[in-house]
């Protein structure tokens, strides 16, 4: 197994699967969305987890992405990204200092998903050996075409769409 997306949720079978694919040479990603009981249980396994503003101070104690994120590594995770819809995302890892990546600018429709849709473009593009950065900035493009349109699944930009955003 390349890698396993686990939600947030850590029943022992979540912590079982993120070592059996770490044993494994896969990566670990995380979508903590709002705090979970026993989450931190998998923050030294994940290699990189994503996180909404709304929930950082609860897992950091700060509201600042930029120490938040700094934070989230002391937790243990290897690299953090810390969203915020129209004001982009910060990330960092061990190489890097937290980072700003700007928002793309789209006439917001429907925010629903938006976070589901960054996590797993963040995903598709660190399978696909794009940069921490590069990541980051693909998936912020996915979530704001979303957020341009009305719906959940007949508003998920194409790939072609995405990739289009990013040239730009």
């Amino acid at each position: 197994v390349e890698a396993i997306h686990l939600d947030g949720w850590c029943s022992e079978a979540a912590l079982e699967a993120a070592l059996l694919v770490k044993r494994n040479g896969g990566r670990v990603f995380l979508d903590t969305g709002s705090r979970k009981p026993g989450v931190e249980q998998l923050f030294p396994h994940v290699d990189l987890a994503t996180c909404p503003l709304r929930s950082l101070e609860s897992f950091t104690g700060t509201c600042d992405p930029f120490k938040g994120a700094k934070r989230f590594l002391d937790l243990g995770v290897a690299g953090v990204v810390i969203t915020d819809g129209v004001h982009g995302s910060v990330f960092c890892d061990a190489e890097r200092s937290p980072t700003l990546v700007p928002a793309f600018e789209v006439e917001v429709v429907d925010t629903t998903g938006a976070g589901d849709v960054f996590a797993g473009a963040l995903l598709h593009a660190s399978l696909n050996g794009n940069s921490l950065r590069e990541g980051v900035r693909f998936a912020s493009a996915a979530a704001a075409l979303k957020c341009g349109q009305l719906g959940n699944r007949e508003a998920l930009p194409t790939l072609a769409d995405v990739a289009a955003l990013c040239a730009l």
